[in-house]
């Protein structure tokens, strides 16, 4: 896909500057890393899943010598730490390349390109970004194997952290046509201390894989606070999707490395380092999930108070290229309106005329219709007899299985009911228990949502004024270049109309001037034929004269 994109941004780039090379513009450098990097991440994920399935054969009981059984462990040490360094200097190799590549494109983006080569473009920082996750998971994956990688706290703005965080997981579901639940606390304090890298990276990596498996529904993002000491309080963050679900069977599987599937594709790394990651922080990653209900990833954490404030209320303000797009979007569909509009008048005026010359024929063909109906109909007479006969001993066959199936439907559905008591009874059960444990939530969730709903209102009808708003003045425009057409329409059938009465005065003026000279010749061509015959019979009474 990042080929076919480049070929395509290549292509347009080229075409702007041909006195550059192509071995030293922007899109070969690009598609020439592309390549590069994918190779580099195929060879590193073959050697790491062949290096994790190499293991438990190595410790598969064997007859050797003392000297070798002791030298075993060590040569086994030895080439997972090879192994280990070998994917962290891959991953670092492949980092400046693709660095290199993501700069060269948003040089391409600074150029004069079309729309659709731009959206190309941003498609490729996209794509980029994710082999930049891809490589620091497979660095942070090297890393907590060797026991290298430590948890570093500072300080941190929690609002903007959790800014950051709603703004990107709004975008990314709004990309799949996913709704977005938030339930951020307010009395979380406004600065705190801890791992905010670490602790960043692990909740992307949930809501990335709830996105991934969601083909509909919501994705549910919340982060609840508890004060478990002066200086300490317990982040509790919940992520929750309505995908497809996970069987009970496969809850820890997922757990470890290089676990995928094919509907999310990736290596597999996301769970598995997030879990590594929380439990180095004295934490655990906990999954509730049921097969076609969704997953609910839960975990917590402490971290140092430094600022008691709390941050209130977050508010998730729209992405600028989003608001582009939409404006672009009403653009586009304007001229289609517009368009549509004159081809509906076409297309009308060819109804029309289509309508007269089907009406002609559908008198003609309404007679021959009748001739051909009469003797249907008495063809039918005689058929719908004959069928009558047929359905009558066909119903008979059919009421004599319509009342076994009956029955063994009956026998069926007194099976299916006495299951479904039976689980009914064991659902009412686990129920039961998950209330009392939830009721403690609720009460809390409650509270708090009730003021999140108040909110939510006012802002819907603040929203829901300025639509009306916009609609009122966009009717009113409409309206407006409505009549405008219709003056003009009606300008130019007028001009129409005089045009042809003063074509058709023209064209009676010439027959009026042609038949009068036709008439002026016929006169005077029986003139001259009197003057003829009255010579000729001046000239006979001579000759008879002189004879």
């Amino acid at each position: 896909m990042s080929l076919y994109i480049m070929n395509r941004i290549g292509t347009e780039v080229l075409a702007a500057s041909q006195s550059t090379p192509f071995y030293q513009s922007f899109p070969f450098m690009i598609v020439l890393t592309i390549v590069l990097v994918v190779v580099a991440v195929v060879v590193t994920a073959v050697v790491v899943k062949k290096g994790a399935k190499s293991a438990p054969v190595s410790s598969a009981p064997v007859t050797v010598k003392p000297q070798k059984a002791q030298k075993e462990p060590e040569f086994m040490a030895q080439q997972k730490q090879n192994k280990i360094q070998m994917l962290a200097n891959i991953s670092a190799g492949i980092k400046e390349p693709l660095y290199n590549m993501m700069d060269a494109n948003d040089r391409i983006l600074g150029l004069d390109i079309s729309d659709e080569t731009r959206t190309l473009a941003k498609s490729i920082n996209q794509n980029g970004e994710q082999l930049v996750t891809l490589l620091n998971n497979l660095k942070d994956l090297a890393d907590l194997d060797a026991g290298k990688l430590l948890i570093t706290e500072k300080e941190y703005d929690t609002q903007e952290f959790v800014l950051d965080l709603c703004n990107d997981l709004m975008s990314r579901a709004k990309q799949k046509g996913l709704e977005v639940e938030l339930d951020i606390s307010r009395q979380i304090p406004s600065k705190m201390s801890g791992d905010i890298k670490r602790l960043g990276q692990i909740i992307h990596s949930l809501l990335d894989n709830a996105i991934d498996h969601t083909t509909q529904g919501t994705i549910t993002l919340s982060v609840l606070s508890v004060r478990t000491s002066e200086h300490e309080i317990m982040l509790t963050v919940k992520v929750q999707d309505t995908g497809c679900g996970i069987r009970t069977e496969d809850h820890e599987k997922i757990f470890e490395d290089f676990q995928t599937d094919s509907s999310s594709g990736g290596m597999g790394l996301g769970l598995s380092i997030s879990r590594k990651l929380l439990r180095l922080m004295n934490s655990d990653l906990l999954l509730e999930s049921e097969v076609g209900q969704g997953a609910k990833f839960i975990f917590e954490v402490k971290q140092s108070v430094i600022d008691e404030r709390p941050i209130g209320d977050i508010t998730i303000l729209p992405d600028e290229d989003d608001v582009e797009d939409d404006a672009q979007e009403k653009e586009r569909l304007e001229k289609e309106k517009q368009e549509k509009e004159k081809l509906e008048k076409e297309r009308l005026e060819k109804e029309r005329l289509e309508k007269e010359r089907l009406e002609k024929e559908r008198l003609e063909k309404e007679r021959l219709e009748k001739e051909r109906l009469e003797k249907e109909r008495l063809e039918k007479e005689r058929l719908e007899k004959e069928r009558l006969d047929k359905e009558r001993l066909e119903k008979e066959r059919l009421e004599k299985e319509r009342l076994e199936k009956e029955r063994l439907e009956q026998e069926r559905l007194e099976k299916e009911r006495l299951e479904k008591e039976r689980l009914e009874k064991e659902r009412l059960e686990k129920e039961r228990l998950e209330k009392e444990r939830l009721e403690k939530e609720r009460l809390e969730q409650e509270r708090l949502e009730k003021e999140r709903l108040e909110k939510e209102r006012l802002e819907k009808e603040r929203l829901e004024q300025e639509r009306l708003e916009k609609e009122r003045l966009e009717k009113e425009r409409l309206e407006k270049e409505r009549l405008e057409k219709e003056r003009l329409e009606k300008e130019r059938l007028e001009q129409e109309r005089l045009e042809k009465e003063r074509l058709e005065k023209e064209r009676l003026e010439k027959e009026r001037l042609e038949k009068e000279r036709l008439e002026k010749e016929r006169l005077e061509k029986e003139r001259l034929e009197k003057e003829r015959l009255e010579k000729e019979r001046l000239e006979k009474e001579r000759l008879e004269k002189e004879r």
